[in-house]
């Protein structure tokens, strides 16, 4: 849409809604339209390149420079047989040209060959590199451009002592003792559990996880965010910590804890949505969840437009809003079916309920955009969940433990920890080899997904009207 007529059109609206103040649905209405208008707005705003940008700079889509750096993540290591290399994310503070430096703006991915650099999160680097430009949106992947560095010809300018390096250095020594002590590719799972770093997971096993519809375990996202700060919660209240100030110290690790994955898309809704609900428990107010979603939803959209667009973020979101809107339908079904398998007597009905819901729930918030995307539908995601989920929080546990134990400890509870994530893995494994666990999707259109969802909300719509007339 035109720049200046999305413009007009929001300011038309604002008028509008001040001169119908008293007629609450109308109000509603176009306030909602407002906030569609707006975020049309910086989308197009989002599109636009300023003159310093560095994007601006690669016409030709490739250069050699010299470029003045700052560091603004942390430093990630690869190794492939003998060769290693490192991968940070920086930005652009000048670069030279003709002779002189130029001020500029812009992010970019660097990878870097050689030897371990020594330089951190906030410090200034001085570097000669190769750029290259990116296709796509400039926010789509949060940088410009990508940068192609070898370490004889990067230097330390100026080493810096932002608070955050000392959260990266975290991640940096957790990172080293996984790759120390623990066998591939049992390491690999660890590292994308924990750290959000998966790129280093065999493809066999990546492709298990698709066919049974539970590539999620390896993403960092609100399952995650969920498993370790119940961990860390009940490890503040093993030490006795007063209630309130637990819940404070959980609100802070979700923060530092986002921080330290990268701030993905499904770990910021969820640090979000966990750290509202924690605000409500402190002030003692009762929250709303689905509120809580679309605030998560608007900030994150706010920084970057594009994620809307993103099969990630609208995988996080439309699962998250299914298991909240299905779940208590689907519960309360299977209580009124008093001759049901699930309703044994004890704890473990209830358990099995709960989990058979929320996995049911999830799927049918996924298998519309599963089907468009990857081209398949896989109902035994239902069945792989119940059992894989709580696998995981066992793999997550044991290595949590792991990482922050000491010698003597060390080794017992590594070969712990080996015993979860191997029992997890062959257990994907053999599901994956389900006849049925997954049909193929190959014609399913984008107007077939949008059918899909407004049949599901159609049936929320009439299950709670008839519960009303009822």
């Amino acid at each position: 849409m035109n720049f200046f007529v999305l413009s007009f059109l929001i300011i038309f609206t604002l008028l509008f809604i001040l001169l119908s103040f008293k007629k609450e649905l109308i109000n509603s209405n176009l306030i909602l339209l407002l906030s569609f208008l707006s975020g049309a707005l910086h989308w197009e705003n989002a599109e636009l390149v300023a003159k310093h940008n560095l994007r601006a700079h690669l016409e030709g889509g490739h250069r050699k420079v010299w470029l003045k750096l700052k560091v603004v993540s942390s430093v990630s290591r690869y190794k492939e047989g003998d060769k290693k290399r490192y991968d940070f994310f920086a930005k652009v503070i000048a670069f030279r040209e003709e002779e002189k430096w130029i001020s500029i703006s812009g992010k970019v991915k660097a990878y870097l060959f050689g030897n371990e650099p020594e330089f951190a999160h906030g410090d200034i680097l001085l570097c000669q590199g190769s750029l290259v430009s990116i296709k796509g949106p400039l926010s789509s992947d949060k940088f410009s451009a990508l940068l192609f560095l070898k370490s004889d010809t990067v230097r330390l300018v100026k080493r810096s002592n932002h608070p955050l390096r000392y959260i990266f250095r975290l991640k940096d020594i957790l990172s080293k003792k996984i790759d120390k002590h623990l066998p591939y590719p049992h390491k690999a799972i660890l590292s994308a559990l924990i750290l959000g770093e998966r790129r280093t997971i065999p493809k066999e096993i990546k492709e298990n996880f698709i066919h049974t519809g539970t590539i999620h375990i390896l993403a960092i996202s609100g399952l995650h965010v969920g498993m370790i700060v119940y961990i860390f919660y009940l490890f503040l209240k093993l030490l006795r910590f007063p209630r309130q100030i637990s819940l404070l110290l959980l609100i802070i690790f979700i923060i530092a804890y986002a921080i330290f994955t990268g701030s993905n898309a499904p770990v910021v809704r969820a640090g979000i949505m966990t750290g509202i609900y924690l605000l409500g428990l402190i002030l003692r107010k009762e929250g709303n969840v689905l509120n809580s979603l679309a605030l998560a939803c608007w900030i994150i959209l706010i920084f970057d437009p594009y994620q809307l667009f993103n099969r990630g973020f609208q995988l996080s979101f439309l699962v998250v809003l299914a298991i909240l809107l299905f779940t208590p339908l689907i519960e309360g079904y299977f209580f009124k079916k008093e001759g049901c398998v699930f309703l044994k007597k004890g704890v473990m009905k209830s358990y099995c309920l709960r989990l058979f819901s929320v996995s049911l729930s999830a799927w049918l918030g996924s298998a519309g955009l599963v089907g468009y995307y990857f081209k398949m539908i896989n109902p035994i995601a239902v069945m792989a969940n119940m059992l894989v989920v709580p696998l995981s929080f066992l793999v997550l546990a044991t290595g949590i433990i792991f990482l922050f134990s000491f010698p003597p400890f060390t080794s017992p509870l590594m070969a712990t920890h080996v015993l979860t994530t191997e029992i997890l893995l062959r257990s994907i494994a053999l599901l994956s080899k389900f006849p049925w666990g997954r049909i193929s999707a190959s014609t399913f259109s984008f107007s077939e997904v949008i059918l899909y969802y407004l049949f599901l909300g159609l049936i929320i719509f009439l299950i709670r009207r008839k519960k009303l007339t009822n």
